[in-house]
C-alpha cells in the first residue's frame, strides 16, 4: 500500500516538474546528504501554510533522530521567519527566501502564480522525489500522506 501510495505521489508530484530529479543545492540551506530533507515554502499569513508547518513540526520532533531535516522557508515580502517560527512553535529552522529561490528549486516559471505551501521531499541521496505542482497540492498537505511519504524515504523506498 505503501508503495502504490509513493508512487501515486511521484506522478502527481511531476505537474511541477519532473522528478525524481537532483535537488538544487540543500546543503545551502544546512541539510547534509545522507538525510531526507523537507523543504517547506511558505507564505506566513497562508492558513495551509501555518497547518502544514505545524504537521511538519510534529514529524520532525517524531523523526528526526532517524535523518530527518524540515526546512521551513518564507518566501512574503517582509516577512519574518523568527515571528512566523515562533506563532507556530517550530523547532526546525525557519529562514526568508526570495521568491527566486522558491521558483528555482521547485522548476517553477517565473512570475507564475504559485499555490502554497510548496513542498519538496528530497532523498538521501539529494534527489527531489515528490513536489507540489505549481498550483500547490492539497494531498501533499495531508498528514497521513506527509507521514507515509517521509517515512518511506527515511527507510530508502523510492
Amino acid at each position: 500500500m505503501k508503495r502504490i501510495l509513493l508512487a501515486f505521489l511521484l506522478a502527481f508530484s511531476a505537474s511541477a516538474q519532473v522528478v525524481p530529479r537532483p535537488a538544487p543545492n540543500v546543503e545551502a540551506f544546512g541539510a547534509q546528504r545522507g538525510e531526507v530533507v523537507v523543504m517547506a515554502f511558505m507564505v506566513t499569513t497562508c492558513t495551509h501554510c501555518q497547518a502544514v508547518s505545524r504537521e511538519l513540526e510534529t514529524l520532525y520532533a517524531e523523526m528526526k533522530g532517524r535523518g530527518l531535516r524540515v526546512i521551513g522557508c518564507v518566501f512574503d515580502e517582509g516577512a519574518d521567519p523568527l515571528a512566523f517560527s515562533r506563532k507556530q512553535q517550530l523547532s526546525y529552522p525557519v529562514m526568508s527566501v526570495p521568491r527566486t529561490t522558491v521558483e528555482q528549486f521547485m522548476g517553477i516559471a517565473p512570475g507564475s502564480r504559485i499555490g502554497t505551501p510548496q513542498l519538496a521531499f528530497v532523498d538521501r541521496r539529494g534527489m527531489i522525489r515528490a513536489q507540489s505542482a505549481v498550483a500547490g497540492s492539497p494531498l501533499l498537505q495531508s498528514p497521513e500522506v506527509l507521514r507515509s511519504l517521509i517515512t518511506a524515504l527515511l527507510k530508502g523506498s523510492q
